[in-house]
């Protein structure tokens, strides 16, 4: 509460119009506070963190006037963030898992004061000070055969910064055009440790979250339109009430606009138009091939989980630690299921991922990744996204997943259905066009499965089918254009 109320008194009024008289020696006193303040806070952080990641109201109160006061005199003190960042950076080098407790809660409070302060960071002090400390824990896990483990469970701390480093890194990549280059450099690998960490111990949703926001983030850097991203409107609302989390758990987001001014937000989004507008067109078309090869990514994985031709090691849920929980009596299950089985349900969790894209990737990309998906439902030669970036020799045929069921009552039909259909922030233009196609594959899928229940081969033509004709009354897609 102490510390509450002197940022507040620094951000008060009477405060202001001392300033106007003494403006450069108040702008240096206060910063001089600030940076006691935060040393105090990171040193009493490990009971802070006892109340959650997210702290409690008045902590997160101090955050976020600590980053209100960067933000209005970042005119004069451009370098007030990086400093404050660079006071408080832990002294060891990465790759390293820390062990004592004390220092993991500083270290948390660092990475959550750097997620806090990114809009105000240098690419420079990201990459340098930032990234370092938290790539250690964005795969971390504690058990027999992890080299930067002990074997020991892993605890509270643990967990904590974990699911604070991926934040951190979505954060990075919500401001994208000020940290174009990092971006550039660690979004192919961020994808690939995501997709290798699966489901242990990067489970689906968080899987389905970072793997959403890269992609946009990507694709945000080749439109000046897209100047606000928003991760909660790329998942189903009903999934988490549109909050903004990591991992299940709800993180802090001291720069949501619902906790802004007018003016505040309004500058945020000028100045994210700013640093896209900046960019070349060469840079505007590497944003969407980098997201066009992260989905390359994930289309493999699709294809060799459905070809059967990884070990469980790749795609099977491994124990690989001795946490408790149901997430991990789940993964004891299914460790003891028949290959088969795991293959299945790893195969439909990512084609779930894939089906999210669709309102993230840029209109230019969107042709590419419809042929994509309906080489995965529908089957038949290689897509055009699958040669550029795998070759037409490694892909083949593929068998369609679309049609192992009736598309009617398949619920990876209707993954697909509430990928096209959308929800919020999908503008008309990209609807039309999914809704269309939509109708397309579907009428293909229906004419397959009729063939194959009629004992004949099934087709892999394209149906060119227009209208509305073969979805009954009340259909739910009739209501979409």
């Amino acid at each position: 509460m102490i510390c509450r109320s002197v940022v507040e008194t620094l951000l008060s009024t009477t405060s202001r119009a001392l300033q106007e008289k003494h403006k450069e020696q108040f702008r240096r006193r206060s910063r001089t506070v600030l940076f006691h303040l935060a040393r105090l806070l990171s040193d009493l952080h490990f009971a802070t963190s006892r109340f959650g990641i997210e702290g409690f109201a008045a902590w997160r109160d101090v955050m976020s006037d600590i980053a209100e006061w960067a933000a209005k005199n970042e005119k004069d003190d451009k370098l007030f963030a990086d400093d404050l960042v660079k006071e408080l950076t832990p002294t060891y080098d990465a790759p390293f898992v820390e062990s004592n407790p004390v220092v993991k809660s500083r270290l948390l409070f660092y990475l959550t004061l750097s997620r806090s302060l990114m809009r105000h960071l240098t690419p420079k002090t990201v990459v340098d000070l930032v990234l370092p400390r938290a790539t250690p824990y964005l795969a971390y896990r504690r058990g027999p055969g992890d080299t930067c483990c002990d074997g020991t469970p892993a605890d509270d701390e643990d967990k904590d910064l974990f699911e604070m480093s991926h934040a951190l890194i979505v954060r990075v990549f919500e401001w994208g055009p000020r940290f174009r280059e990092p971006v550039k450099e660690i979004a192919e690998w961020y994808i690939d440790l995501l997709l290798e960490n699966f489901p242990d111990p990067i489970d689906f949703d968080l899987l389905r979250r970072c793997f959403t926001f890269t992609i946009k983030a990507l694709s945000t850097l080749s439109s000046a339109g897209h100047t606000s991203i928003s991760l909660s409107n790329e998942i189903d609302e009903d999934q988490d009430g549109g909050e903004d989390t990591i991992g299940g758990r709800e993180v802090l987001r001291e720069d949501d606009t619902s906790t802004k001014s007018g003016n505040e937000e309004s500058d945020i989004v000028a100045e994210r138009g700013q640093l896209v507008d900046r960019g070349t067109a060469d840079q505007e078309e590497e944003g969407d091939l980098l997201a066009l090869a992260c989905i390359a990514k994930l289309l493999q994985k699709i294809h060799q989980a459905q070809n059967n031709r990884n070990s469980d090691s790749d795609v099977g849920f491994a124990r690989r630690g001795s946490s408790s929980g149901p997430e991990s009596r789940l993964l004891d299950i299914l460790a003891a299921a028949p290959k088969p089985v795991v293959l299945h349900l790893v195969r439909e969790q990512f084609c779930i991922v894939l089906f999210d894209q669709i309102r993230t990737v840029s209109l230019l990309s969107l042709e590419g990744l419809l042929d994509a998906i309906r080489w995965i439902m529908i089957g038949g030669n290689p897509p055009a996204l699958w040669v550029a970036f795998n070759g037409e020799a490694d892909g083949g045929e593929m068998v369609g997943l679309g049609l192992a069921s009736d598309p009617d009552s398949s619920s990876l039909w209707k993954a697909l259905f509430d990928g096209v259909s959308g929800g919020r922030g999908v503008d008309y233009t990209r609807r039309e066009i999914c809704v269309k196609w939509y109708l397309r594959v579907l009428r293909e899928a229906r004419e397959n499965c009729r063939v194959q229940r009629d004992g004949g081969i099934v087709p892999l033509h394209k149906v060119e089918g227009k209208g509305m004709g073969d979805l009954p009354a009340g259909h739910p897609l009739r209501a979409r254009l």
